[in-house]
């Protein structure tokens, strides 16, 4: 089994924090990824500086114009059985693809978009958003950040939020974004060892088992 967890960054073309909600209308900036298994990341960020290369204990951060990013990104996702996100079903995958096609950079695979993960084939896509909020059967909907401060994980919206990241590209602090980029994905990785091992179906983890 391998598993891999997802987050990105946007900006709007027009530095309009909306617009960075829309693959139509924005960019990615920063795609943070995460081996569970191996314990590896990397986060390919927007930078023309290519001498930007640097890493912490956690990843090795890799500067990218964004269809160079989209490249290492397919490169990098077919290997895997289990692609892991947050919200990633309505925000990170239409991102993912709708950029990709208009760079010209061809999907190396197909990332499930069925909701529900007993209902899925391998590679198996966990929305964490969709899990933490029983597929929109809670009232008010949680956020990484509630979710973080009611299971204990350390906070990544502390330093920065993703309303800052556009003011922050436009200031060229492209490496404050990735540093913000990875601060997420660490906090999906500790979200999702919850969810396996509390809240997973059964069928999925006995596929997981066989895998």
């Amino acid at each position: 089994m391998s598993t891999l967890i997802i987050d990105l960054e946007t900006v709007g073309f027009d530095s309009d924090n909306q617009d960075s909600l829309s693959p139509y209308k924005g960019q990615i900036v920063s795609l943070g990824l995460f081996d569970l298994e191996r314990e590896l990341g990397s986060v390919y960020f927007v930078s023309k500086n290519k001498d930007d290369v640097f890493s912490d204990d956690s990843f090795s951060y890799k500067p990218r114009d964004e269809k160079e990013l989209l490249e290492d990104f397919w490169d990098s996702v077919r290997e895997y059985d289990v692609v892991v996100s947050f919200n990633g079903r309505a925000f990170d995958i239409p991102f993912l693809y709708i950029r990709s096609i208009a760079l010209g950079v061809k999907p190396s695979i197909e990332i499930a978009r069925q909701r529900y993960v007993t209902k899925q084939q391998c590679p198996y896509h966990v929305d964490l958003f969709d899990e933490f909020s029983f597929y929109g059967s809670v009232t008010k909907k949680p956020s990484l950040q509630s979710l973080c401060e009611a299971f204990g994980i350390d906070n990544p919206k502390l330093a920065m939020r993703g309303e800052d990241v556009t003011e922050t590209f436009l200031e060229k602090k492209t490496k404050e974004i990735a540093k913000y980029n990875g601060r997420d994905v660490l906090a999906i990785v500790s979200l999702y060892q919850k969810w396996l091992i509390n809240l997973a179906p059964k069928s999925f983890i006995n596929t997981l088992e066989m895998i």
